[in-house]
């Protein structure tokens, strides 16, 4: 990090996934539709505590939703493995 700049900022979405067997293709669609669901709600909360017409983001081009959509897939896909393989 440079000297003078601020720290990235984040929100954290836990998912619940207890109720899916991860066997089963239909509960791993479920348990990606949260995923993204919970991403695109970590981006409103964003927002909504930094708002982009007072704070400017770094990149300025950057989509939050897709960024953590993409994050959030591949922790849901570790998942699915993980229980393909147990």
């Amino acid at each position: 990090m440079a000297s003078g700049s601020s720290p990235p900022l984040g929100v954290d979405r836990a998912v619940s996934f207890s109720d899916l067997n991860l066997k089963d293709s239909k509960d791993q669609d479920k348990l990606k539709q949260r995923a993204e669901d919970a991403a695109k709600n970590a981006c409103v909360e964003l927002d909504r505590r930094f708002p982009k017409s007072v704070y400017i983001p770094v990149p300025a081009n950057q989509d939050c939703v897709a960024d953590a959509s993409s994050q959030a897939m591949v922790s849901a896909k570790k998942l699915i493995s993980a229980a393909a393989a147990g």
